[in-house]
């Protein structure tokens, strides 16, 4: 740099986790983590959502990194959630993922923690619920926590007073799905190429989950699933679909089926 006559000659120090190599980084910043973390004698953890969505180089790096301070046997935890297909999607990022990580099927909440999740937010702003609602609600929410919330919220603004009765719930219950669809149910379909949509309602028409491969290939006018398995194969990819055993199909999302049998217009 040069300012008035004077000529000033500036190289970078080299830092931490600056290499420019993703996986380099994120190894000597977890080890940093760890090391220091060991040092204080606490633990340190790095939770990670919408895993299945994470890009496959970086996952394979994240792998990498976790490889290194297992190794180490630092006091850092890596912890993920995602979709179905997570487990997958880990084991293409690096052969050794099922090695450093345990997958833990969550699954929707039972009915009674589905009652507990509407009735106790509620109840502590002394609001209760009658029980016809609480079934109903408990019902139509299929326990996932997404749709808890989108059924509770406008079960609350529609109520005037407590308890919140059958009649306030079912006239939400259209509003909250409206919501699904704009903010849930489409964004994943427009995700979906136009051969991969006719998949989705293949699948969907069949109205059992999971279903056999075959029989979705069938209803597509197809005998052989392999005609069909680019359509198959990006739909695992997006996470629209999950295999739970080879051969068979599902939704990776509650109620997805309902929504795309429901669409007045296909591809």
């Amino acid at each position: 740099m040069t300012r008035g006559g004077f000529r000033l000659e500036l190289e970078p120090e080299p830092g931490v986790a600056d290499s420019g190599d993703l996986e380099t980084d994120l190894t000597e910043l977890f080890v940093a983590l760890g090391e220091g973390a060991r040092e204080e004698q606490v633990g340190a953890a790095m939770l990670i959502d919408e895993l299945h969505e994470v890009p496959a180089d970086q996952l394979s790096a994240l792998v990498g990194a976790a490889h290194r301070i297992n190794q180490d046997q630092l006091p850092v935890v890596i912890g993920g959630a995602g979709l179905p297909p997570v487990g997958r999607v880990l084991s293409e990022a690096r052969s050794y993922a099922e090695r450093l990580f345990s997958i833990h099927p969550i699954g929707p909440l039972g009915d009674a923690a589905t009652r507990d999740a509407f009735a106790e937010p509620a109840s502590a702003l002394g609001v209760e619920y009658d029980g016809d609602a609480l079934e109903y609600l408990v019902a139509t929410s299929s326990g996932y926590p997404f749709f808890i919330q989108a059924y509770g919220k406008h079960s609350w603004d529609i109520a005037e007073g407590t308890p919140v009765g059958l009649e306030d719930v079912e006239l939400a219950g259209p509003r909250a799905y409206q919501e699904l669809v704009n903010s849930f149910f489409q964004p994943r379909y427009d995700r979906a190429t136009p051969t991969e949509r006719r998949y989705l309602h293949a699948l969907a028409d069949l109205a059992t989950e999971p279903a056999l491969s075959a029989d979705v290939a069938r209803r597509l006018g197809h005998e052989n699933p392999g005609s069909v398995s680019p359509q198959r194969d990006g739909l695992l990819g997006k996470g629209l679909i999950y295999a739970p055993e080879r051969g068979w199909l599902a939704f990776t999302v509650p109620h997805m089926g309902t929504y795309l049998r429901d669409l007045p217009q296909r591809p």
